[in-house]
């Protein structure tokens, strides 16, 4: 997240836009994943994901940029790691 730090302030506003649409693409995947996929995963926060989704969605302007580098830089890598595990099996 690093690149959203940036003198100019439509380019870093740009970036935010495109990580929360992002964020908003995974919870939607999630809200679709199959039973078999979370329950074989059970690390993963999935009810905690889909309501993140909910927040980008529908709190417009109440977002806070930090927490979203939270989710981003603590949150994403668990995920992203179970689900290429997942696709190894």
């Amino acid at each position: 997240m690093s690149s959203l730090t940036s003198p100019d302030p439509d380019l870093v506003d740009m970036a935010e836009d495109a990580v929360e649409r992002n964020l908003q693409i995974i919870g939607e995947a999630v809200v679709h994943l199959p039973a078999e996929i979370a329950d074989a995963h059970t690390e993963i926060p999935w009810m905690q994901i889909r309501g993140f989704r909910n927040i980008l969605v529908h709190q417009h302007f109440g977002v806070d940029t930090e927490t979203v580098r939270d989710v981003v830089e603590s949150h994403l890598p668990p995920l992203a790691a179970a689900l290429r595990a997942h696709l190894k099996d």
